[in-house]
């Protein structure tokens, strides 16, 4: 099976009475190949996009499911989040950051 180069020269040389060799070495043969768009494979990035989509998800269906229903597990929670807060701020405070 030829691919699809090779089959509009040959198509475009009998179509103008001309031989493959003579159609190949044409400017208007050239200029007629309209070149299909080929299915672009997924990137690196793209994939990690798609992984951080899915984690940030599992992640919020998690919190909505155990955390934030079980008052225990929610003040644990923001008992942590208050603790790395302070620790963050602490940091930037030193560092003349703010």
């Amino acid at each position: 099976m030829p691919n699809a180069w090779v089959t509009h020269v040959k198509q475009y040389a009998a179509a103008n009475k001309n031989t493959y060799g003579c159609a190949l070495s044409m400017a208007e043969c050239k200029a007629a190949y309209k070149k299909e768009p080929t299915k672009v494979p997924k990137t690196k990035e793209s994939k990690k996009e798609d992984t951080k989509v899915y984690s940030r998800e599992s992640a919020k269906k998690y919190y909505d499911q155990h955390i934030k229903t079980n008052p225990e597990k929610y003040n644990k929670f923001l008992d942590k989040c208050k603790k790395a807060n302070k620790t963050y701020y602490h940091k930037v405070e030193t560092n003349n950051i703010v």
